[in-house]
């Protein structure tokens, strides 16, 4: 049985906002502390298109590969909220919406961790 880490148990210490304009979502990156799980990263959100996403990061376990990870799932709840369809023909949209996602993500939480 697998333990499910409860979502509302989690502490902010920082978060920023950034805005995805052209499909009319906001994520909000969060700095918490996870050291007592296994968890580095983890990404919150409904299926309801007007609640933003939270991700959140452990910034003393959380590397590149990590946000790119997250950032991945981000894109997808994205796609699958607004039914945004790609296949290996047609994924343009969705390669060019995890690299703003990313990019969006690294420049919040590097200036989070300068900041704490």
């Amino acid at each position: 049985m697998c333990k499910k880490m409860i979502m509302e148990d989690i502490k902010v210490i920082d978060s920023r906002e950034f805005r995805i304009d052209i499909y009319g979502q906001v994520v909000e990156v969060c700095i918490t502390d996870f050291s007592e799980t296994k968890t580095n990263a983890r990404t919150k959100a409904s299926g309801n298109s007007d609640e933003k996403i939270q991700a959140f990061f452990d910034p003393k376990r959380c590397n590149l590969q990590v946000v790119v990870h997250e950032a991945v799932h981000i894109a997808m709840i994205i796609s699958e909220r607004l039914n945004l369809c790609f296949s290996a023909d047609i994924h343009e949209h969705f390669a060019y919406l995890v690299e703003f996602v990313f990019d969006s993500t690294w420049r919040l939480l590097d200036e989070m961790k300068e900041e704490t």
